[in-house]
């Protein structure tokens, strides 16, 4: 029988098997961004980044808002910055190459994921031809980029910025709702096509937009032959806090082990499974309350039905003590296979299998109304016992019975003659009665 332990333990070890954290809230459509400056030596090597001492940060805004996630909610998503001005059809790869020092095709840049930032409106003002120019320039030109930052083209003082250390956890709380002049889903010239999209699309306000290509334009001044510096952006969607070693390289754009494990989507993968056995465990426990108690109700009715007949004695109780087993011969020949319909058994359901009886069922129905499926009964009365499982009435006849002489019998007064176990009046008699 399952224990309550038994399911204590089953909720324990589908927690330890995901691993997942109980207090994981992701906020996909308000992510928030890590940023740092990072600096590649290529002395040294084109895809070894240093992390800029003091420049790590994560930065929270109302306005951040996720058009398209794409795989970015699948692992680490860090990737360095690149300026495509407007990103409107007719931006070439030189007009790029001219707003990044010539940097866009270097091979730090090129061996790197980047994420390009462009501004809404310019030359053209559908979001979807901006991303199709940058995916085109990307693929013909071989610049890695494997998302966009559209930054607002109209002023966005009311959405303050919240700078954070990466080693604080705390995620601010929006008490206010965003506007609806700055909220992506009303603006209309939104029409990406999610179906021709493969980078991941963010949106975020003019002020942090104009921000990150001041800063982009800093670090693009101080390159020199052998060392480049880069603004990387990372999308955070979970609450999460890591450490950042200033002088450690950064051997494969990610912060540390732990910001990777929880920048996985395995966390929302095991959710689901945690939730599912959850249900699952819930919805058997349910089940088995639910068949135990209609079993309980449906034997305490019979119960109750054959106590009143044994009050009005047309049924007396039974010993316990002789317990035997019926042949098949005397089986069928005591209660014939019937329809449910036709059989009529003061029960509804069996109280072997506690199935529940239909019109069609085949049953046996025993001498004292009571009904079983046939499967049922036929292994109770020849193997187990020749007593009814409900009310333990006894349908093998008692041998002085079989050997009383007729005329012993019929000197008995109708009406003066006691209701023995085995006599038991018909459905009809007592219908009548």
């Amino acid at each position: 029988m399952w224990t309550s332990w038994h399911w204590a333990l089953i909720v324990i070890l589908c927690i330890q098997v995901s691993g997942y954290e109980l207090n994981y809230s992701p906020e996909e459509e308000n992510p928030g961004i890590w940023e740092v400056q990072v600096e590649y030596d290529l002395s040294i090597s084109n895809t070894s980044a240093k992390v800029v001492p003091g420049t790590s940060q994560k930065v929270y805004n109302r306005g951040f808002q996720t058009v398209f996630a794409h795989r970015d909610i699948h692992g680490s998503n860090s990737r360095l910055l690149i300026d495509v001005g407007d990103g409107c059809p007719g931006t070439t790869i030189e007009e790029i190459q001219d707003r990044n020092d010539h940097t866009a095709t270097s091979p730090s840049m090129s061996s790197q994921p980047s994420i390009a930032i462009m501004k809404r409106d310019g030359r053209c003002s559908r979001w979807s031809e901006k991303i199709s120019t940058v995916q085109s320039l990307s693929q013909n030109y071989g610049l890695n980029i494997q998302a966009a930052v559209i930054y607002d083209n109209r002023s966005s003082e009311f959405l303050p910025q919240v700078k954070q250390n990466t080693t604080n956890k705390t995620r601010p709380e929006w008490y206010m709702p965003l506007l609806f002049q700055y909220n992506i889903s009303y603006m209309n010239d939104n029409d990406i096509d999610l179906g021709q999209t493969w980078i991941a699309v963010y949106f975020v306000p003019k002020a942090y937009g104009e921000s990150l290509l001041q800063q982009l334009q800093k670090t693009l001044i101080s390159h020199n032959d052998t060392k480049q510096q880069y603004i990387q952006l990372t999308f955070l969607f979970s609450d999460i806090s890591f450490s950042v070693d200033g002088d450690a390289a950064e051997e494969d754009d990610r912060p540390s082990s732990d910001i990777w494990d929880l920048l996985s989507t395995k966390s929302d993968v095991f959710l689901i499974v945690i939730a599912a056995c959850i249900v699952l465990i819930l919805g058997f426990i349910l089940f088995r309350w639910y068949r135990i108690s209609r079993w309980r109700r449906s034997s305490n009715t019979t119960e109750n039905d054959h106590l009143g007949t044994v009050e009005q004695g047309a049924i007396p109780l039974q010993p316990r003590a002789e317990v035997k087993c019926l042949t098949h011969e005397k089986l069928e020949e005591l209660c014939p296979i019937q329809s449910c319909e036709q059989a009529n058994p003061t029960n509804t359901a069996c109280a072997i299998c506690l199935d529940d009886f239909e019109p069609d069922t085949n049953l046996r129905v025993l001498p004292c109304l009571h009904g079983f499926c046939v499967a049922c009964i036929d292994v109770w009365l020849t193997k187990k016992s020749s007593l009814c499982p409900i009310c333990k009435y006894d349908c093998l006849p008692n041998e002085e019975d079989a050997h009383r002489s007729p005329t012993s019998s019929s000197s008995v007064a109708p009406d003066s003659s006691p209701v023995t176990p085995n006599t038991l009046p018909s459905q009809d008699d007592q219908a009548r009665r």
